[in-house]
Order: C-alpha cells, then sequence, then structure tokens
C-alpha cells in the first residue's frame, strides 16, 4: 500500500504509520485477507487540526474506494 497526496493548506499532512487513511486501508485489507496493494492519493483543502475530521473523512473514503476496488 502505497500513499500519496496533495495539500492546498498549510501544514503538514501526517504520513506513514500516521495517516488514518493509509491504517483504515490496511487493516481492511488486513481483515480481508487482500494481498494486492493500491496506491491512494489524498488531496488536502481541509485545514490540518482545523477540528473538521478531515482525518475520518479520508479514512472513509478510502475504505469506501477500496470496497469498491
Amino acid at each position: 500500500m502505497s500513499l500519496g497526496m496533495t495539500s492546498e493548506v498549510p501544514g503538514e499532512v501526517p504520513r506513514a504509520g500516521r495517516n488514518v487513511a493509509l491504517r483504515a486501508a490496511e487493516l481492511l485489507r488486513a481483515e480481508c485477507g487482500v494481498t494486492d496493494g493500491a496506491v491512494l492519493h489524498l488531496r488536502n483543502q481541509v485545514p490540518i487540526a482545523g477540528g473538521m475530521a478531515g482525518g475520518a473523512a479520508d479514512a472513509a473514503a478510502a475504505l469506501v474506494a477500496l470496497d469498491r476496488l
């Protein structure tokens, strides 16, 4: 699993083990016994640590997209 991202707001988007979208994707893969990988690309437009659930929304979107895949 790999993660790419672009951000349109100041601040640092968490990467690797700290990114909830990537963690959710890896947990889904493990739970379903899938060995294939995927490349996730996040486009951030929500202020970092702005209390607007940006990370949770990213994780939910990743799970929906990967379920469809």
